[in-house]
């Protein structure tokens, strides 16, 4: 690698570090391991510019660089994810309902408006599909029932939100589809096996 003074190859290593509180049907998904190449064409520009960037930033180390890798960082992740999505092909777990027209769009719904109340009509009627024919058919490509999948997403949510100190809980509660504080309280307590307060303790420790 090193002759004569000059570099021929940069390694650049690092690693990502989930939640384990983070649970979701497309981590199962994911492969335990993955190899690109630049090799692969065009479609991978991403890739070298991405690269590139980092390389200036550690090599320069102008002032916000620890910042600015961060970002970068984030921004690989997701470029990696998309590849990986991309050649896992259709009917691969989670990915299929992704690509399936009407399941991603109420996905797409739970997603953007958690707080919305959802139920098994509504979904339905946004995926054009008959309540039976979609409950079946969203258990066969997400894993779970619609229901099991709104609540996740709703506990989800919460969780993030509670990493806001001056959030009370029945803001979060309406942000998530709760009547009151207490009906969070209730889910919340079933999906993570504690408070959102002692959550909100747990999450405090770990900034």
């Amino acid at each position: 690698l090193f002759q004569g003074g000059r570099t021929d190859c940069h390694m650049l290593c690092g690693y990502f570090r989930f939640d384990k509180n983070i649970s979701h049907p497309l981590f199962e998904t994911l492969p335990e391991r993955s190899f690109i190449s630049t090799d692969e064409g065009a479609g991978l520009e991403w890739l070298r510019r991405t690269g590139s960037l980092m390389d200036g930033e550690i090599i320069d180390g102008h002032p916000g660089a620890i910042a600015m890798m961060d970002r970068i960082c984030e921004l690989f992740l997701i470029q990696i994810l998309r590849h990986l999505l991309k050649h896992a092909g259709e009917s691969a777990g989670f990915v299929a309902a992704l690509y399936d027209v009407h399941i991603n769009k109420a996905l797409q719904n739970i997603h953007a408006a958690p707080g919305q109340a959802w139920n098994l009509e509504n979904l339905a009627d946004l995926a054009g599909l008959s309540r039976s024919a979609f409950a079946k058919r969203f258990h066969d490509l997400v894993g779970i029932p619609p229901k099991a999948y709104l609540t996740m997403w709703r506990m989800q949510k919460a969780r993030s939100l509670l990493r806001n100190p001056y959030k009370l809980l029945e803001q979060i509660a309406v942000e998530v589809g709760y009547s009151s504080d207490v009906a969070l309280i209730r889910a919340f307590q079933r999906h993570f096996g504690m408070s959102p307060t002692e959550m909100r303790r747990e999450l405090a420790k770990s900034v």
